[in-house]
């Protein structure tokens, strides 16, 4: 049974978001392993479902939540697959999450240099564990920018930044939970669609 369409006339199978699902699944356990480290307390991540959608229904999605004061890591990757990726994440789960993997209290002041740094390294991580799934799955390594904060309109920029002729958007909502709290987010990654098909009927068939 095939999922509904995405960009262009392309949809992607069953077994295809199958694979991405255990994909993602599998870079966010690796992340939530090396945050877990780092605060030496035990790091929930959990991702519940996937979509794969054109850029127009991303920016859709995104004006209905009316995502306030939204704070993403945002960098680019090439390779044998190349797009753009990005965890958004809204102002209180923003500061929640700088409270909880730092000394400071959490506060509803605006966010600090200091709590940038930490959003960027918790990006850092939780985006690279997602890439690295991938690059281990079709077995090359890719290129990737350095990680940038982007403080508004950063929806706009990830789709706009792209450069891909046909893109496809991964949404994926992550719940995160550490010490009784639970932070909201979402990893979203911008592929060029039949770069994805490819890559993704390339595992399958190899499998």
């Amino acid at each position: 049974m095939n999922k509904e369409t995405t960009s262009g006339h392309l949809v992607f199978t069953e077994d295809q978001m199958d694979l991405l699902q255990e994909l993602i699944n599998i870079g966010v356990g690796r992340a939530a392993d090396a945050l877990s480290q780092l605060v030496e307390s035990r790091i929930q991540l959990c991702v519940p479902e996937i979509k794969m959608i054109g850029s127009q229904k991303a920016r859709e999605i995104f004006e209905a939540r009316s995502v306030s004061e939204e704070t993403m890591v945002t960098q680019s990757f090439n390779g044998s697959i190349s797009g753009r990726l990005g965890m958004l994440l809204d102002k209180k789960s923003a500061i929640l999450m700088t409270s909880l993997l730092s000394d400071e209290q959490c506060t509803e002041n605006e966010i600090n240099l200091e709590q940038e740094g930490i959003i960027l390294e918790v990006g850092n991580i939780v985006l690279n564990g997602v890439m690295g799934s991938i690059s281990n799955a079709i077995e090359d390594q890719l290129d990737y920018s350095i990680p940038e904060i982007a403080r508004s309109n950063s929806i706009k920029i990830l789709l706009e930044k792209n450069m891909l002729n046909k893109p496809t958007v991964l949404l994926a909502d992550v719940s995160l939970h550490v010490e009784n709290s639970a932070i909201e987010g979402s990893i979203i990654v911008v592929f060029d669609t039949e770069e994805i098909c490819l890559m993704l009927n390339q595992i399958i068939d190899e499998s």
